[in-house]
């Protein structure tokens, strides 16, 4: 049998294989149409007339999910992460890592397409991101852009945010940002103290589920104020920061 390939149904086939059985998978890099004829050969050699079959396509590869999410403290030793569909998927493998630039990452599990949601089991307190990819017979998507970052449910109040860093350079406010704990338990919420003075009494000016803060403060004496953050959960609101000041411009 020999086998015919063309991208056009009427012009253009080229011969690709000769083949003694009755099956005969074609490997193709572009995702096309291609269009198939068959010959068979007899015992003098002779041809016979071309045979056409139906059109055939690589399948296309999935496109990645996007909206990944991950609950944030609401599961005892669970997290639940949860995206979009992505067309044409099989399927999907979603995958975690302790690292916020998801550089490495393990396989945590694989869902049918019409399971968008993974309920990963966990037993520290550590903050976890994760991504999904897409996978059917084509082949499987790249790794999600968008991370989910979650927690399984605290039991003790949360640990000390880290690198607390505030502006002096903006006109309008100082602006706060900070890093979660690196150990301990996660905060459902960040409550931001200030004061006058390093070693005076710090005050809580507000409370944010954000790692950032604007403080509108007035730009008037005292120019220097000093900060310091504590991460709070359902247990309680955990120990604060170092102070580090700052001031509008």
């Amino acid at each position: 049998m020999v086998i015919f390939r063309s991208t056009d149904s009427l012009t253009g086939f080229q011969r690709i294989d000769t083949i003694n059985g009755q099956h005969f998978d074609d490997t193709v890099l572009i995702a096309n149409v291609y269009y198939y004829r068959l010959t068979s050969i007899n015992g003098a050699g002779k041809e016979s007339p071309f045979s056409s079959i139906p059109p055939g396509a690589r399948r296309l590869v999935p496109s990645a999910p996007d909206s990944v999410s991950a609950s944030k403290g609401l599961y005892t030793d669970t997290i639940r992460v949860t995206f979009r569909s992505s067309a044409g998927a099989d399927g999907y493998r979603i995958y975690r890592s302790t690292d916020s630039a998801v550089a490495t990452v393990v396989l945590r599990g694989t869902t049918g397409k019409n399971v968008l949601v993974w309920n990963d089991t966990v037993h520290t307190d550590s903050l976890f991101y994760y991504s999904v990819k897409a996978f059917n017979g084509g082949g499987e998507s790249v790794l999600s852009r968008a991370h989910g970052s979650g927690f399984r449910k605290p039991e003790q109040a949360p640990g000390v945010p880290m690198n607390l860093a505030a502006t002096k350079n903006n006109a309008l406010a100082v602006v706060l940002t900070w890093q979660p704990p690196v150990s301990g338990c996660q905060p459902l919420q960040y409550r931001i103290y200030r004061s006058a003075t390093q070693t005076g009494t710090y005050s809580s000016v507000a409370i944010t589920v954000e790692r950032t803060y604007q403080d509108p403060v007035p730009a008037t004496f005292p120019t220097t104020y000093w900060y310091k953050i504590a991460g709070v959960n359902n247990i309680g609101e955990g120990a604060q920061c170092g102070a580090v000041e700052g001031y509008r411009n």
